[in-house]
């Protein structure tokens, strides 16, 4: 006879793995043992001690399967579980914690900005301890143009704005961009050009460089063949 955490075995009745047993119950002095694919054991009258054990172990088991099948809650991001009060460790003028977490990365220069409520959480802790943060020697120091992470929490913890995008840069106007144009031109066709009142869109002509040159406004030299030579 074995009675286990995997098995039980009570020859000649029953030796079977407990996965294989779906219930235990009493029927009279009788113990009734229901299996998975719905077949009933019947043992005859055990000690009370015996019954007892059997019983208990079944529920061990099933106690053991429920947790294993229970799902595991998802994990948070790094930062969620961030203490930062922990992390700035006990000798706050030398910041250990935050140093010894994190190393400048410039590999990550690029990393997007880390979410607000963290930066802000920083400083809400750094201004309950009334710590001065300054760039000082015990301070960790945001490197220039670098977003890694490391540089992030160093600029939150000093004050410092977070890292804008890049600045876009400013379009060059010329003299000639600022001259008013008095007619647009666009190249339909070989030699073909479409001469256009940027005031009037319903004044528009059809010039031709060929040979003979000409517009369909029917003057010779017109303006509007000016106006496409020197565009």
């Amino acid at each position: 006879m074995e009675i286990s955490e995997e098995i039980l075995s009570i020859p000649p009745y029953i030796s079977t793995a407990w996965k294989n047993i779906s219930a235990l119950h009493l029927e009279g002095s009788e113990l009734i043992i229901t299996l998975q694919n719905g077949t009933s054991i019947k043992v005859p009258s055990q000690s009370s001690e015996l019954l007892e054990k059997i019983f208990f172990t079944h529920a061990d088991y099933l106690k053991n399967q429920t947790r294993k099948k229970r799902p595991k809650a998802p994990r948070k991001p790094a930062f969620e579980n961030f203490d930062f009060n922990l992390a700035m460790g006990p000798d706050l003028d030398g910041m250990p914690g935050i140093s010894s977490m994190m190393q400048h990365n410039p590999e990550m220069a690029d990393s997007p900005n880390l979410p607000k409520e963290i930066l802000e959480k920083i400083s809400a802790v750094t201004k309950a301890l009334d710590i001065e943060m300054t760039n000082s020697d015990g301070i960790p120091k945001a490197e220039p143009h670098c977003n890694c992470t490391y540089c992030q929490i160093a600029r939150a913890l000093v004050g410092e704005p977070p890292k804008e995008d890049e600045p876009v840069q400013e379009e060059i106007v010329t003299d000639a961009d600022l001259t008013f144009r008095e007619w647009e031109i666009q190249q339909v066709g070989d030699k073909i050009y479409i001469v256009t009142n940027p005031l009037n869109k319903d004044e528009s002509f059809q010039v031709f460089l060929g040979t003979p040159v000409g517009c369909t406004c029917g003057q010779e030299g017109c303006e509007h063949i000016k106006a496409v030579l020197q565009s």
